[in-house]
């Protein structure tokens, strides 16, 4: 732990943070500003938000409306859909699996679901919930099926397809990897995974609010699944039509009592949530900014667990803060983009660090060239291209963002200020490299180009 890290839990063992009191209107009113500008720049309908330090809630509220045309305003209480909650949920429970012997994560695919006829001996359980599997992405095939497709039909697809990469090699996010998985626990459990959760999960977290979505929710309508890396998929094709959980509901609380169990053993043992934890390490020993199921990042020195994602216009964000026992949740309606810059905006207030700097510097079409090409992480490509008068970072399964130019070679994501990109130039001015700082995780791409 760094010098810092350790003065902010000492802060917060004495019960303050940083100078004001958390239960004192000032604290709430950080909070509160934030949320409120975030709203006002149209950014979403409503928004609920709860954080928890220790094993105790320090703030709640809500804001705006869950459904502005209904009147229904937005509290702890409101009911969001969350099945992009579903990834993490299927981890824990693959993890839980395990921790009973039950099933052991090395074992490969083909024999914990022999029925399958599938062709990839070189898959193992574990590579599934790593995101690591090479199994391609079902998602354009569900689509294109129709409304009624079927799991059936969705597996001779994925019995007939090749594997896109050497398992272990790549990370890349997949509907079917969470498809495989799903199958994995109800074949290992002899449960459905609507029990499994109902029975192993949300009764022992105490998650008496998380449910399938009423008859009347959003959800059932939502038409698109947005991923926390900004993907999106019809919600059809999440799972195929006899596997409803992408319409699930939840609400600020029931999320943080699903952390909080994550954290005191409840769901899973120390080993377990050890891994559920750590960098995902690639076969050839590179590392990635994935944990199982959870993104790993840094504010300023402080080490940051988070997961989140969308459906239709729901977005779901939590973010756990370790070395200072706290986390945050964050349920928007009527949003298109990550809750992640709102829940660090926030983070940052809250931790009494200083608001970054940031300025936009011009830059002519000749300048921009210097940088625009392919630059490769191991076997992920980003590109960098021009959009209008700005240079745009495209990275693998994952949404673009625009860029602000801050000098010296260094640039800065449009709508999220914890995203930037320093280019290093050979003798000819060309780039040559970018090391990408996503949520204080670097990351080095090599220009290919």
């Amino acid at each position: 732990m760094t010098s810092r890290s350790a003065l902010l839990v000492l802060s917060l063992a004495a019960g303050w943070l940083l100078g004001f009191d958390d239960t004192s209107p000032e604290w709430e009113a950080h909070v509160g500003s934030q949320v409120v500008k975030f709203l006002g720049e149209g950014q979403a309908d409503g928004v609920s938000i709860a954080i928890a330090r220790g094993g105790e809630v320090v703030y709640r509220e809500g804001f705006g409306y869950v459904d502005a045309k209904r009147g229904l305003v937005a509290d702890t209480e409101s009911s969001f859909p969350v099945g992009s909650l579903l990834e993490q949920l299927a981890t824990v429970a693959m993890f839980q699996l395990a921790d009973s012997e039950k099933l052991d994560l090395d074992t490969p695919l083909v024999e914990v679901l022999p029925g399958l006829k599938l062709e990839w001996e070189t898959v193992r359980l574990r590579h599934l919930i790593e995101g690591t599997s090479g199994i391609p992405d079902f998602t354009d095939f569900a689509k294109a099926s129709g409304p009624e497709v079927e799991v059936a039909h969705v597996l001779e697809f994925l019995a007939s397809a090749a594997l896109e990469t050497e398992p272990g090699t790549c990370y890349a996010s997949s509907n079917s990897n969470l498809l495989l998985a799903v199958l994995v626990i109800e074949k290992v459990s002899g449960k459905s995974i609507g029990d499994f959760l109902e029975e192993e999960l949300f009764g022992p977290a105490e998650m008496s609010a998380t449910s399938w979505c009423d008859e009347d929710s959003p959800a059932r309508d939502a038409p698109v699944v947005v991923l926390e890396d900004g993907s999106q998929v019809d919600v059809r094709a999440v799972l195929p039509s006899e596997y409803g959980e992408a319409r699930m509901c939840s609400n600020v609380e029931d999320l943080l009592r699903f952390r909080a169990s994550l954290d005191s053993g409840v769901l899973l043992s120390a080993r377990a949530l050890e891994l559920l934890t750590s960098t995902v390490r690639l076969e050839n020993g590179e590392t990635t900014d994935r944990a199982y199921g959870m993104d790993l990042s840094l504010l300023e020195d402080m080490r940051c667990e988070s997961f989140g994602g969308g459906i239709g216009g729901a977005r779901m964000h939590v973010a756990r803060f370790p070395d200072a026992d706290m986390t945050f949740v964050l349920l928007a309606m009527g949003a298109e983009g990550s809750l992640r810059p709102l829940a660090r905006r926030i983070a940052r207030n809250v931790f009494g660090l200083a608001p970054l700097e940031v300025t936009d510097l011009p830059l002519d079409s000749e300048q921009r060239s210097v940088f625009i090409g392919g630059y490769y992480v191991g076997c992920d490509r980003y590109a960098v291209r021009e959009s209008g008068e700005r240079l745009e970072l495209v990275p693998p399964m994952s949404e673009s963002y625009l860029l602000r130019y801050q000098g010296h070679q260094r640039f800065l994501a449009m709508d999220d200020d914890d995203i930037s990109l320093i280019f290093e130039l050979n003798s000819e001015g060309d780039a040559i490299l970018f090391r990408l700082i996503y949520h204080g995780i670097e990351t080095r791409a090599v220009r290919r180009e």
